[in-house]
């Protein structure tokens, strides 16, 4: 299969990507994740980073929520930057959490690069 043919199947299988289903929950003070309901006050802290999807980066932040498990780690919900949710949801989340200046030009300043930032964190903490 020729680089072009490989380009425009990856093409197809993004355009056909499901998402899940985001939305600001305002009287609950939170997001709703597909069937998940993550409180603002659960979020213990914001990650940042990039997928490398060959041709194009694809920005996502990840939620992690309450306290980590026996295993260390936290439960984290994610979001994509091409979701149809994500400006919403971003715009709820800059309102609501003190993210660092210039946090998204940092995050997309190295193209090609997939390391993750921890962009919040809470009682601000080791940034």
């Amino acid at each position: 299969m020729s680089w072009w043919s490989r380009l425009l199947a990856l093409g197809r299988r993004l355009r056909r990507r499901e998402f899940a289903t985001w939305s600001v929950d305002h009287e609950r003070g939170g997001y709703l994740a597909g069937a998940r309901f993550v409180a603002r006050r659960s979020v213990a802290f914001i990650v940042v980073y990039k997928r490398d999807l060959h041709t194009v980066d694809q920005l996502c932040l990840a939620l992690a929520v309450d306290e980590p498990g026996d295993d260390g780690l936290h439960d984290a919900v994610h979001i994509e930057e091409d979701n149809p949710d994500y400006e919403e949801v971003l715009a709820d989340i800059e309102a609501h959490f003190a993210l660092p200046e210039g946090w998204w030009h940092e995050a997309t300043r190295a193209p090609l690069a997939t390391d993750a930032n921890v962009i919040w964190r809470r009682g601000g903490q080791d940034l």
